[in-house]
């Protein structure tokens, strides 16, 4: 190993840091084209996702209207029914007193 640096080496050195930092740029610049290839596949993807998830939204709204239908209908014959029994046990007790 030399134990003095040149001009002319030191030169030589500085040209071939420049051109490797030059081939690590356009690496880097290949990298980020490539990142910014997935991040737009990945954009589209969550966008149809979002889309679906938009559409199963729908689907649950729909569900919880005939839910809340069926709770209408379902309060309704209770309160018939109780009121049918109601009618009944009243039946029950004037013939009973009645008799």
């Amino acid at each position: 190993m030399r134990e003095a640096w040149t001009d002319e080496r030191l030169d030589d050195l500085t040209e071939r840091m420049d051109q490797g930092f030059a081939q690590l740029d356009a690496r880097i610049d290949k990298v980020d084209a490539r990142i910014d290839r997935f991040e737009d596949q990945v954009d589209k993807r969550f966008d149809r996702v979002d889309k679906r998830f938009e559409k199963v939204d729908d689907r649950f709204e729909q569900v919880i209207d005939r839910f809340e239908r069926l709770e209408v209908r379902i309060t309704s014959r209770f309160e018939w029914l109780w009121r049918l029994m109601l009618a009944g046990y009243v039946a029950v007790v004037l013939s009973l007193l009645f008799d």
